[in-house]
């Protein structure tokens, strides 16, 4: 029953004029050794009236696990196109009730009081005045329990409530001055429940103390205020090897050097950082796919991901510890030198005439 409008042109749009549709939205996995794979990185209930439009720019913050907030009313140039008053005419010659796309704009969930009055060829609609929604209430953490926070195993279900208008849930991870910002995927919206996993193996539970925030979104992008969880890790925290991490190898060759020319599209790099560093940083991008204390990084420099530009290109690497405390920072070079053109083939040559 939900009607819906797509289109891709310089933006991708979902556009919903009754009903509610659920996108989710797809993006390259930016840490994925293979290009072509994509990763699920939101989804957002569509409810009528409302559209989503995501351009150039937000599909680039999204490959790069920034959060967004995409939703918003229909727009005033998409409500004089063709396609649209064209529907609105079909809807004002069908049955003599509330329509489709009278009803855009209200962002309201709820049933709409409307009086229709066909005055020739007119429909005449009064509506109510919209409702400005209020933030969400502040979530409820309920595990684990005040006197369970203390905790010697290597990972914790951090989990509560919300309210039932709760679109997204975003919990943030603080490792000294830096802030993580997490949505949680599998929360499902308008749930009421959400839970949290902090792990050692994910590096997001480290020895000591590890504070959490969490945050309720509405489908407007209001947020609430933040609930907060400190969990202590009780394992003995042994001081991290604050040593300037080293580039290891360029495209598995082995390396000495910290600078590499290449005229290929994509490098991977290897290198080397002491024990007990939390995060890998490189260019300020944290390296996801980093297994916290495992004494190795990589990060991988492809023109698809727009980090590797013809000629010269710089990165600058550095850890962190749990305590948020930043190793020296390492620099390489990766000089991307233009690709040979091949020469054409020669033509061939005729044969003498018998």
């Amino acid at each position: 029953g939900s009607v819906l409008n797509v289109s891709k042109t310089n933006e991708q749009a979902v556009r919903v004029l009754n009903g509610k549709v659920t996108a989710v939205i797809k993006v390259k996995d930016l840490q994925s050794e293979n290009s072509s794979e994509m990763r699920a990185a939101d989804s957002a209930e569509i409810v009528f009236g409302q559209e989503l439009v995501l351009g150039e720019q937000g599909i680039a913050d999204l490959e790069n696990r920034k959060t967004l907030d995409f939703l918003a009313l229909l727009s005033d140039d998409f409500r004089d196109t063709e396609w649209y008053k064209w529907n609105r005419k079909e809807d004002a010659a069908g049955v003599p009730a509330v329509t489709v796309a009278d009803a855009v704009g209200n962002q309201s969930q709820t049933a709409l009081s409307e009086i229709i009055e066909s005055k020739a060829n007119e429909v005449v609609i009064e509506t109510p005045p919209q409702e400005v929604s209020a933030a969400p209430e502040m979530p409820i953490i309920l595990t684990p329990k005040a006197e369970e926070r203390t905790t010697r195993k290597g990972e914790v279900l951090i989990s509560g409530t919300v309210g039932l208008d709760v679109q997204k849930v975003e919990v943030t991870r603080y490792i000294g001055d830096k802030a993580e910002s997490y949505i949680l995927q599998k929360y499902v919206p308008f749930s009421g429940k959400w839970s949290y996993l902090a792990a050692a193996f994910y590096g997001n539970f480290v020895a000591g103390e590890n504070r959490f925030t969490v945050v309720a979104i509405g489908k407007d992008g209001k947020k609430s205020f933040p609930a907060e969880i400190i969990m202590m890790y009780d394992k003995p925290l042994e001081p991290a090897d604050m040593s300037v991490p080293a580039v290891a190898s360029f495209n598995g060759a082995a390396t000495t050097g910290a600078s590499f020319e290449t005229d290929e599209d994509s490098v991977l790099v290897g290198g080397k950082i002491g024990k007990g560093i939390a995060k890998v940083f490189v260019n300020d991008f944290v390296l996801t796919k980093y297994v916290p204390s495992s004494g190795a990084w990589g990060y991988y420099a492809k023109t698809q991901y727009g980090n590797l530009h013809e000629g010269e290109n710089e990165y600058s690497v550095y850890g962190v510890d749990a305590d948020g405390n930043k190793t020296p920072v390492a620099k390489f070079t990766i000089v991307k030198k233009t690709k040979p053109v091949a020469a054409p083939a020669p033509a061939p040559t005729s044969s003498p005439a018998l």
